[in-house]
């Protein structure tokens, strides 16, 4: 598991339908430049107050924009970053037909 937990916050985490979380984390996505466009790609549930995130992207680098993108968001204390890495060396290298 690949969880990154928001311990700094001081105050109760506000008790919200899971489905208006992951709405927000879809259209936080969805506007973030690295991935206008491309939130459809990833499946977001919540368990408890941990948000749940699995898809593909083609970077290290990726996954982790993406996992700093969604760990303020409110209503979501940790992230389980569960999304897989096509490729090490990027998706030119996987649309190339050279893995």
């Amino acid at each position: 598991m690949n969880a990154v937990c928001n311990s700094a916050c001081k105050k109760p985490w506000k008790t919200e339908e899971p489905e208006e979380v992951i709405r927000r984390a879809q259209a936080l996505v969805e506007a973030h430049m690295h991935f206008t466009g491309r939130a459809h790609a990833f499946d977001f549930s919540l368990d408890g107050d941990t948000l749940v995130v699995r898809g593909r992207v083609p970077s290290f680098y990726l996954k982790q924009v993406l996992q700093n993108a969604l760990k303020n968001l409110e209503g979501v204390r940790c992230v389980d970053n569960r999304v897989a890495v096509l490729s090490a060396k990027g998706a030119n290298y996987l649309d190339n037909g050279l893995s």
